[in-house]
């Protein structure tokens, strides 16, 4: 191995179809492969063995943390890369990972977008957590949607390192696992229903449930676990100390509320609890602030709603781990922008788009996508941002 080494760890089943794209996509990066199969009846095990990779057989118990916990065992490189076969990996003609990491000292991990691709178009984009440290004791958490983030976080916050994961804009996987997604769905909703009966309290499993439920169309399961996990939700947890999860359930929660235009003690005992959030944390999550600005709207409170997008746009939109899609993060920017050109606000539009031009240079898409959304859902408010744009950039270049 080289002075910096990579261990590629996959678990695998029947992916034939997949496998030697993906393989063939890592290999310059890697010193070793490692692959745990779960009981594959095709050529995937020929297939891994013929491109060099360590296989080890592994029963499947409905559990991927087990699986990718497995893998773990066997890597002995410096660092972890993290793919699956429907995974392809690319990069910049100039970027080279092995140079990146060495000079990467105090980093953790890194984070990289997962390009979703269905018949040669990108539908989805998501951050992910897919190279890291292979440090004593590392292990994934989770059933299911399983992470290494909540041990490389523990192990970061006992040492006070400040910021643990780095972002790579030069690597990119391309995924085209969407092709099969009715039966990831059925797959995934057995093994989140059977793990909320095991752990009914645990809020990453009640959070991943619903937004399958809801990717699934299945609205009366949907609408019967949330008001349960409304009622399970400990509400007297402090702002502070609030998880990802939780953030995500509070944004279903406001959701429900918003949609079915709920009224009486539970709507207030969330109102009451997001205004403790907003008064001791910054809206640094879209998934909460978006729906809570809708609320307000619905409420008639406009400076309020407007002040918290603010806030959200200011605080970076979301964290980079947080597990929304590019056009999820660009949402804030579209109402806050429509509700400006809405209410004769040109100043403070104008100094959004001037933020908006620094914050985004080095994210052209998520820059272009934003104006993409805006001029397809309301043409007289592009024409309008469109011309002020034009001028702000003049006055740029003077």
């Amino acid at each position: 191995m080289s002075d910096v080494s990579v261990t590629l760890c996959m678990i695998v089943k029947n992916e034939e179809e997949n496998l030697s794209r993906c393989l063939r996509s890592a290999r310059r990066w890697v010193d070793q492969m490692v692959v745990v199969d779960t009981g594959s009846t095709d050529r995937t095990v020929e297939i891994a063995r013929r491109f060099g990779a360590e296989v080890y057989a592994f029963a499947w118990k409905d559990d991927f943390a087990a699986a990718r916990n497995e893998a773990l065992k066997h890597a002995r490189g410096d660092w972890v890369l993290q793919l699956d076969a429907d995974h392809e990996l690319f990069w910049n003609p100039d970027f080279d990972l092995k140079e990146t990491l060495r000079n990467s000292p105090h980093q953790l991990g890194f984070i990289f977008s997962e390009k979703s691709v269905i018949n040669g178009r990108e539908v989805a984009s998501l951050n992910r957590l897919l190279l890291f440290r292979n440090l004593p004791g590392l292990q994934y958490r989770g059933k299911i949607h399983e992470s290494p983030y909540h041990f490389l976080k523990e192990y970061a916050d006992q040492r006070g390192f400040r910021q643990p994961f780095g972002r790579l804009d030069d690597l990119w996987v391309k995924h085209t696992g969407y092709q099969d997604t009715e039966r990831k769905l059925k797959r995934n909703l057995a093994i989140l229903t059977r793990a909320v009966e095991e752990d009914p309290a645990n809020s990453h499993y009640q959070y991943k449930l619903l937004l399958t439920l809801h990717h699934a169309r299945l609205k009366e399961p949907l609408d019967w676990y949330r008001r349960l996990f409304f009622l399970l939700f400990d509400w007297d947890t402090a702002p502070e100390d609030l998880s990802a999860s939780q953030i995500g359930l509070l944004s279903l929660f406001a959701e429900w509320i918003l949609e079915e235009n709920r009224s009486g003690n539970g709507a207030r005992q969330f109102w009451d609890f997001v205004e403790q959030v907003g008064t001791r944390l910054s809206w640094a999550d879209s998934r909460l602030a978006l729906p809570v600005a809708q609320m307000l709207l619905h409420r008639g409170q406009v400076e309020e709603a407007i002040l918290l997008l603010e806030e959200c746009i200011l605080s970076g939109v979301a964290p980079d781990t947080a597990p929304l899609s590019n056009l999820e993060r660009i949402q804030p920017y579209l109402l806050l922008i429509k509700l400006y050109y809405q209410n004769n606000l040109k100043s403070r539009l104008i100094d959004l788009l001037t933020r908006m031009l620094e914050m985004l240079k080095n994210n052209q898409p998520m820059f272009v996508r934003i104006f993409e959304h805006l001029a397809s859902e309301d043409r007289d408010a592009f024409e309008f941002v469109y011309k002020l744009m034009q001028t702000i950039k003049q006055v740029q270049a003077a």
